[in-house]
């Protein structure tokens, strides 16, 4: 998918409509990523969120991944009118097309905190649930500043969402019960044991499971095992270099 959306950027800013009355490039003419106006936009969107937190030098903003701000269709994923959203890794793409794309607003730029969360969830999460990761980057798109704890712990518990609704859906005071449980855990683990995302979800996903079987046990329902999909046993965490100047 990258792949196709690389082509699709860089075929869109080389092949750029000839202007026939001087020879050049409209891509060429245009000023959008001059020095002088990548200066103005860097300086007009200081305290705009995410701007304002991804690291910025005269040529511009410099971050490991964009998402694309045209949304396909895909209602089997995500609600109708929502659309679905693309994520590319500035690696893969030449600078002058990256501050194209985001001195124009096509595609926002991702913070350290979401680089955190978008290595895992670019593949391992999205091999979990499509809809998990689609939603991940519909927050991540939000244009609220949220503190690092919080926007892991949003990022989370829309999967801790998936696994509770799956097995206690009709059993709603069973679900605020490991909802309560999970929230309390969830602060204490991000403040006492870790702050790497990855470990923070299996943790989360196998204590989320556990308290379900705990509150499934005393109605006289069978616990059902841990999901390997919620155990996975990938280590690795995908990692994707930004692109040099």
């Amino acid at each position: 998918m990258h792949t196709c959306l690389t082509a699709f950027v860089l075929r869109n800013s080389n092949n750029a409509v000839k202007d026939r009355s001087f020879g050049c490039s409209i891509f060429d003419t245009m000023t959008m990523t001059c020095t002088g106006v990548i200066n103005q936009f860097v300086a007009e969107n200081a305290d705009v969120y995410p701007h304002s937190e991804v690291k910025a030098t005269r040529k511009g903003h410099h971050c490991k991944w964009i998402i694309l701000q045209a949304r396909g269709r895909n209602t089997d994923i995500v609600s109708a009118g929502e659309g679905y959203l693309h994520s590319l890794p500035s690696a893969c793409i030449d600078s002058g097309s990256l501050q194209q794309l985001i001195l124009s607003k096509s595609a926002l730029p991702m913070t350290s905190d979401m680089d955190d969360i978008y290595d895992c969830m670019s593949i391992w999460g999205r091999g979990i649930s499509e809809r998990w990761h689609q939603l991940v980057l519909n927050l991540l798109c939000d244009k609220e500043k949220r503190s690092r704890k919080e926007i892991f712990r949003l990022s989370i518990l829309i999967r801790v969402n998936e696994l509770i609704d799956c097995r206690l859906l009709h059993l709603p005071h069973l679900a605020y019960l490991v909802h309560l449980q999970w929230f309390t855990t969830c602060q204490d683990m991000y403040d006492y044991m870790s702050k790497d995302y990855f470990e923070l979800c299996m943790r989360s996903f196998q204590h989320v499971q556990a308290k379900i079987n705990e509150s499934l046990s005393p109605a006289g329902v069978t616990p059902v095992a841990v999901s390997s999909e919620d155990e996975s046993s990938v280590h690795c965490i995908p990692v994707v270099s930004s692109s040099s100047d």
